[in-house]
């Protein structure tokens, strides 16, 4: 009888068992396969947790490859301010400040404002001895972590700092290429998870497949790290022998395709220290800032009158001796010149000159001419912060137009704006499109973005006119002993170019500031086949004396030619080269 008893006590367990074991069975195939993906996010945060590891932005190089921006990778130091004890503030967190150069009494402030969080950065980027000093501390790591992070770092220093632009603490990209080409420059972060034990200390950190960073492609712009150098040279020159209250610029661009060789912006900064920058150091002047062209813009008004028959370069122009009436409007001229050839116009740049062929152009040919050479609209330069330049809307226009803008007045330019326009004549008439980057690469080494040859936006000018010009007319600017800018001459090349001397506008709207300008030149060389176009802009030279661009700007300009043009390699040229004003006639093949 006991033994049947116990028999089916043994039945019963046993199948109690067996039905335990079917719900344990049932219950975990109902985990694995129905709720698994619900219940992870929990289990991870219970016992681990998701990071995301930040990727590396790409590289910045020059046109030959060499280094302009690159990441380094750093440690940060972070703490939880929850799980910092009391007894830290007197002891182990003056320790940690000392190591770092704080004030521990604004750390302990900080922690105690914070003491509802589970983080917060001690410091950013810690350098390598600070980081040996904080190893030394032993500190504890359910209280304090390291993370690893990256540090932009520009190796030229100041060196085309507006070009290339700057990264905040964050890595965000806030300026130059560095913004413009943000997208593909900043890498793909990646994600580990990090599994911890039940104190919260981490046991192993597992990186999911396909999760890892991947790092930024390589932009190579167009600038040459050694041209870039001669005109920051040229332009801190300039600066420290005239200094201009509103600062400078200087663009080297290749005519024949339109890259951007150098790009100066004075003053400047140090992307590595940007705290230090003074607010007037940050603008880009050579595509941001907007200057009364004066002189410079003469070229391309004589060109447009040239390309539509309006004038040709038989004519004899009345300059007025010095003074002459446009309406209720006198011009008057530096010098009182009377009959001119055209050429001797430019040559002289003489103002009331210029006004006549305005007249001979008329309002809307003169407005036409102005659109005609890219003023009045963005360039289309790849960096960020391009302005349009100040052109007034046709309707606007009248008889005191007509003599302002011939001469460079009543327009407001860029400096990569009229650099662009003068070697569309440097080039034989084709308006190219200013560019910065050559090209872009994947972290794998695939080409993304190639710029193979120019863009060309349109042709401004035939061939014979813009040769003409150049050829006959702004290099006699420099070569004749009237032409305004002689001081460019060198020795062993042909320089063509154009001063410029414009009164400063008030800002006001009321006219022009008294004994204020702005001076500059714009230059070309070798003659026969222009290689390099270069613009230098002061805006308010501040020291007593002369303030004609032709000799403010022009000798700073013709060095940077020179200084160009033998790195390059360019043969010199003037030793073949005998052309006068008087050969003009059988260079001229048409109107």
């Amino acid at each position: 009888m006991r033994s049947g008893v116990t028999q089916r006590r043994a039945q019963v367990l046993v199948a109690v068992l067996l039905v335990a074991l079917v719900c344990i069975a049932a219950r975990a195939v109902h985990v694995y396969l129905v709720i698994a993906d619900q219940l992870m996010p929990r289990f991870v945060r219970q016992h681990g947790y998701r990071e995301v590891i930040p990727a590396p932005p790409g590289d910045i190089v020059d046109r030959r490859g060499r280094l302009l921006a690159t990441s380094r990778p750093v440690y940060s130091l972070f703490l939880n301010p929850r799980a910092v004890p009391k007894e830290y503030e007197q002891g182990l967190i003056p320790q940690i400040a000392a190591a770092l150069g704080m004030d521990p009494a604004r750390l302990v402030e900080r922690i105690e404002t914070n003491r509802d969080r589970y983080f917060l950065w001690v410091k950013r980027r810690l350098t390598e001895q600070e980081l040996l000093r904080l190893r030394r501390l032993e500190l504890d790591e359910k209280v304090f972590g390291f993370r690893r992070e990256y540090t932009r770092v520009y190796p030229r220093g100041p060196l085309a700092a507006h070009v290339i632009g700057l990264r905040d603490i964050d890595m965000r990209a806030r300026s130059g290429a560095e913004l413009a080409f943000d997208r593909a420059l900043r890498g793909v972060p990646g994600v580990r998870i990090v599994r911890r034990d039940a104190a919260g200390r981490p046991l192993r950190i597992e990186i999911p497949r396909g999760a890892a960073p991947r790092r930024g492609g390589t932009v190579q712009l167009t600038i040459d790290i050694v041209i870039q150098r001669f005109a920051e040279e040229a332009l801190e020159e300039v600066a420290r022998r005239w200094e201009p209250r509103g600062g400078g610029a200087c663009v080297v661009m290749d005519p024949g395709t339109g890259e951007v060789l150098a790009m100066a912006s004075w003053p400047g900064y140090d992307p590595n220290r940007p705290g230090e920058a003074p607010a007037e150091a940050w603008l880009n002047r050579c595509i941001g800032a907007i200057y009364e062209p004066g002189s410079t813009f003469k070229p391309f008004i004589a060109a447009a009158a040239l390309n539509w028959g309006v004038v040709s370069p038989d004519d004899v122009i009345d300059c007025h001796n010095g003074v002459y009436r446009m309406g209720g409007r006198v011009l008057h001229s530096h010098h009182p010149y009377g009959l001119l050839p055209f050429p001797e116009v430019i040559v002289r740049s003489d103002n009331i000159g210029m006004a006549v062929i305005g007249e001979r152009l008329g309002i809307e040919g003169t407005f036409r001419a102005v659109h005609l050479f890219g003023f009045g609209r963005p360039t289309g330069i790849e960096l960020p912060g391009e302005v349009s330049g100040r052109v007034l809307p046709f309707h606007l226009w009248n008889l005191y137009s007509l003599g302002s803008v011939p001469m460079g007045h009543e327009i407001g330019v860029t400096p990569i704006q009229l650099a662009t326009a003068f070697c569309a004549l440097a080039n034989g008439g084709w308006l190219l499109r200013p560019t910065i980057v050559r090209s872009i690469r994947d972290a794998d080494g695939r080409i993304r973005l190639s710029h193979d040859g120019p863009e060309v936006v349109r042709r401004v000018v035939r061939t014979e006119v813009a040769r003409y010009l150049v050829d006959e007319v702004l290099f006699q600017v420099v070569e004749s002993r009237h032409g305004t800018g002689r001081r460019a001459r060198l020795k062993d090349y042909t320089v063509f170019g154009k001063t410029g001397t414009a009164q400063k506008p008030d800002p006001g709207g009321k006219g022009y500031l008294k004994g204020r300008h702005i001076s500059s030149f714009v230059g070309g060389a070798p003659i026969g086949a222009p290689q390099v176009v270069a613009y230098l802009v002061v805006d308010d030279p501040a020291v007593p004396g002369t303030h004609y661009g032709g000799e403010v700007a022009a000798p700073a300009v013709a060095k940077l030619l020179e200084r160009t043009l033998r790195y390059l390699g360019v043969p010199p040229d003037r030793p073949s080269r005998s052309t006068t004003l008087a050969d003009r006639d059988s260079a001229w093949t048409g109107r």
